[in-house]
């Protein structure tokens, strides 16, 4: 019908949209439509910190309202950031005020200082609780302090209840024994001793000012003194019945019961108590005086401590000892002596002392009263440079030296500084690989005897060996391998300097008996001598083992105690090195060599002049050559072709071979010439004469 008009609407979204119009007729078709706004997916930041304190998903179209909470904002200023997907969003913020206390506290006392306090903030509603210090008695004004709010407390306190002056009463007879004045708290204790207490007190009164105590009695049962005595050796004297507080007697004895050296003192007291009575005591003054009267000397020296002990006795005595104590630095006691009123010293025997670590004592027997008996020794002691040592063993009156040490600290350059020149060494030491040597100073005079391996702790033995060393120059460091009485051997190294001259003494050397100095490493004789009394004998302090070796086969030596031995040797290495002699090229060997060429020369050229040698040329430069070269060989060589020849000489007639090689020289020239006579004998040809004779005829010829 034309003119008729349809009005529909349409809730659509946002977004585009095309119109289909489906009729049988044509149409006309009018599009209208409404704006709205809406608002998508709001969100806002209370406090700015750019995280969302709130926010709406989906949309909010225009009228739609949403509300949400958020946490509780801090004091101060904010500013609310609102972020949202599309259009624009009205924002109503309300907030309710609410009031907390930040930091309360109290004061308990008045002083001005908090006494119990919270640190933060308190909200409506909450509530802490802390401690502060005990109040003090009486009355005290509470002051608050916060740094915001005001806030409700409540104290609440635990009463507590001292004791005031309290005293003690022994027998309730209304007089205190013990008082304390003011106050005691709760589990504070004070102590007093009671003087008065005795075993008649049954009752104890306590009183106070103010509050309760509690009261301890601690008792300790003491039993009177009764009968009390002093034994002295034996002998006993004392004090009949008890005796009271402070209340003292005196008992005298007698100087007989008094005896040399130790005596024995006891006290008796309480003997008749009942065995489970306390344990009586007394106290005892004990005073004597001397009968004797001793004198001491005591000197200290450098290597030596002297004691002269005299004492005079007043009474007779029987087995009398009398000690001398020296120090632990000593390590051995020689010349222990003694006289009686001022008569012939005499020595100590072996029987009548006896040695306790460094203490001496020597038995005198008996004496008679007004005798003056003195006792004299000597002992030897060391000194230690970098360490510290204990004498655990010295060496008895008249022993060699042989001593016990031990070290109770030791640095690496640490040594013992010993008196004399006799070799010092250890033994049985505790350590390993011992390696410990003596250190003569041509400067100083000193020896030192080194222990490298030692360390605290350690064990060790000191002796001597029967040899005296004295560097004429420099030092030289001494190790005894075989420290023997009769052929010691020991090592010698030089210190700082080489090449020093140093005299070696043999103090067990027999008298009338030649000995040498042997070369052990390098078998040579490095000097000779004849004892009398000791032998002294020089070398260098180069490194090398020697000894003091019994020359059996003395012979003459023209070394005058410096050069080669005369004994035999044992051996073709000894052969070849003896003395010095062989071995060794010198101008006069080179000279023999020569002379021995020129003779046989000399000789072969006056046989072709007057003898008519026909000796050639080259059979005289081979027996030259061989010559000459045995002779070379036997002087210039390191060995001995006749030396080893007359070794076995030697072994049937020693005097006999050493004559022998000491000989060779003129033997080889003898030797010589015999060759040469007897080359040109062997090489002078064979002369055949043939005659024939003609009877008759002219004919005659001779060859």
């Amino acid at each position: 019908m034309s003119g008729k008009t349809y009005t529909e609407s349409v809730d659509v979204s946002t977004g585009s949209y095309t119109a289909d119009v489906t009729t049988g007729h044509q149409v006309d078709v009018d599009l209208a439509f409404t704006e709205r706004t809406a608002t998508e997916d709001p969100a806002i930041d209370v406090d700015g910190d750019g995280t969302d304190d709130a926010s709406y998903t989906g949309v909010l179209n225009s009228g739609e309202t949403w509300s949400a909470s958020v946490s509780n904002l801090s004091t101060g200023s904010h500013t609310a950031e609102v972020s949202l997907s599309g259009h624009q969003v009205d924002v109503d913020i309300h907030m309710t005020e609410r009031t907390a206390t930040e930091d309360p506290g109290l004061d308990l006392d008045g002083d001005g200082i908090d006494d119990a306090s919270y640190s933060g903030v308190l909200r409506s509603g909450e509530t802490s609780s802390v401690s502060g210090d005990a109040l003090a008695q009486g009355s005290t004004t509470l002051e608050t302090s916060a740094t915001a709010g005001t806030f409700d407390y409540t104290v609440s306190a635990t009463g507590r209840t001292h004791t005031e002056d309290p005293a003690i009463d022994l027998g309730d007879d209304g007089s205190a024994e013990v008082s304390h004045s003011g106050l005691l708290g709760p589990g504070e204790t004070t102590t007093y001793e009671l003087s008065s207490l005795s075993t008649s007190t049954s009752s104890v009164g306590v009183d106070t000012t103010a509050g309760t105590t509690d009261v301890a009695l601690r008792l300790r049962e003491r039993q009177r003194s009764t009968d009390p005595a002093v034994i002295i050796n034996g002998h006993r004297v004392g004090h009949s019945g008890a005796l009271n507080d402070s209340e003292t007697v005196a008992v005298d004895g007698s100087s007989s019961w008094l005896s040399s050296g130790t005596n024995t003192v006891e006290v008796r007291v309480g003997e008749t108590a009942s065995a489970d009575a306390p344990d009586p005591r007394v106290e005892m003054v004990y005073t004597h005086k001397a009968t004797d009267h001793i004198n001491q000397t005591y000197t200290d020296e450098r290597w030596t401590e002297r004691y002269n002990v005299s004492k005079r006795f007043n009474s007779s005595q029987n087995n009398v000892n009398v000690t001398l104590d020296h120090s632990s630095e000593i390590v051995a006691v020689r010349d222990l002596e003694y006289r009686v009123n001022g008569g012939t010293w005499q020595d100590v025997t072996a029987q009548a002392y006896t040695m306790n670590g460094s203490t001496v004592t020597a038995e005198i027997g008996d004496v008679s009263a007004g005798d003056t008996v003195e006792v004299r020794d000597a002992a030897s002691k060391v000194e230690v440079s970098g360490g510290d040592i204990e004498v655990t063993e010295p060496t008895a009156p008249g022993q060699t030296l042989d001593t016990a040490i031990r070290v109770n600290s030791w640095s690496s350059d640490a040594y013992i500084v010993v008196q004399g020149d006799l070799v010092h060494y250890a033994y049985n030491e505790s350590w390993t690989g011992p390696n410990e040597f003596a250190e003569f100073d041509a400067v100083s005079g000193e020896q030192r005897l080194h222990l490298p391996k030692a360390s605290a702790g350690s064990l060790a033995r000191v002796t001597t060996m029967p040899v005296s060393v004295n560097p004429l120059a420099g030092d030289v460091h001494v190790s005894p391998t075989d420290p023997s009485s009769t052929e010691p051997t020991f090592v010698v190294e030089p210190g700082d300097g080489t090449g020093d001259k140093v005299e070696y003494t043999f103090e067990n050397a027999k008298d009338e008996t030649h000995y040498v100095l042997w070369s052990v490493s390098s078998g040579i004789v490095r000097d000779d001598g004849t004892a009398n009394s000791p032998l002294t004998l020089t070398d260098d302090d180069s490194n090398e083992k020697l000894q003091f070796q019994v020359d059996e086969n003395t012979g003459s030596s023209d070394s005058g105690g410096g050069g080669g031995s005369s004994s035999v040797p044992n051996s073709f290495d000894e052969v070849s090195a003896g003395g010095g002699a062989l071995g060794a090229a010198s101008l006069g060997d080179v000279g023999i060599i020569v002379i021995v060429g020129g003779l046989i020369a000399g000789a072969w050229v006056i046989s072709r002049e007057f003898g008519g040698s026909s000796l050639s040329s080259q059979t005289l430069l081979v027996s030259e050559a061989i010559v000459v070269g045995l002779l070379a060989l036997e002087l210039l060589s390191q060995y001995s072709l006749v030396g080893g020849a007359a070794l076995g000489f030697a072994k049937l007639g020693k005097l006999a071979g050493v004559g022998l090689q000491q000989a060779m020289p003129l033997a080889l020239l003898v030797g010589g010439g015999v060759a040469y006579f007897a080359i040109k004998r062997w090489g002078r040809p064979q002369v055949v004469v043939k005659r024939s004779f003609s009877i008759g005829g002219d004919e005659r010829g001779e060859e």
